[in-house]
């Protein structure tokens, strides 16, 4: 219990230093706020993650916790990023972009993580637990991105917060 809850802690103080020290090219402020939502996002993501499997205690067989992450990631996943296409974009295997937009011109009317937070999702997500990589619990590391057309970008450039996080029971 309290390994997982000294993990948390420091998975979000590291969130929190990383977006706000963070500087981009063309406008640190407005970029800057812009990646402490997706971090912020990322790290809620993580917690979901974490309550998926709160019913299950250290016990449980590592297969077991690797097959539920597996499933509820991917519907995860699904559900975050359908709100895309409402919203004015489609994620793609390289992230976000603007629907019926040329590829050279995104504008701030294209920027996709303001508009899609209203709706839960940090324009596009990607969730992939790692079950090959071994740990010393019966958990399983995780990779959570999201990515994301910055108002900032050029040449339909993406930008992205990426965070690996251990979710084992507690």
């Amino acid at each position: 219990m309290v390994d997982a809850l000294i993990a948390i802690l420091v998975l979000s103080i590291g969130l929190v230093l990383y977006a706000k020290n963070w500087t981009a090219n063309y406008g640190a402020k407005n970029s800057t706020h812009v990646r402490s939502i997706a971090a912020t996002q990322v790290a809620e993501i993580g917690n979901v993650l974490l309550a998926n499997i709160s019913d299950l205690d250290r016990d449980t067989p590592r297969g077991q916790i690797i097959a539920r992450m597996q499933q509820f990631s991917g519907r995860l996943e699904d559900h975050l990023n359908s709100y895309a296409g409402a919203r004015g974009y489609e994620c793609t295997n390289n992230g976000p972009r603007a629907l019926g937009a040329p590829n050279n011109s995104i504008n701030l009317s294209q920027a996709t993580l303001p508009r899609a937070w209203a709706q839960g999702a940090a324009s596009c997500v990607s969730i992939r637990p790692l079950p090959n990589l071994n740990t010393q619990t019966n958990g399983v590391w995780v990779h959570i991105e999201a990515r994301w057309i910055d108002a900032h970008t050029r040449d339909n450039q993406t930008e992205n917060v990426s965070v690996y996080t251990l979710v084992s029971p507690l």
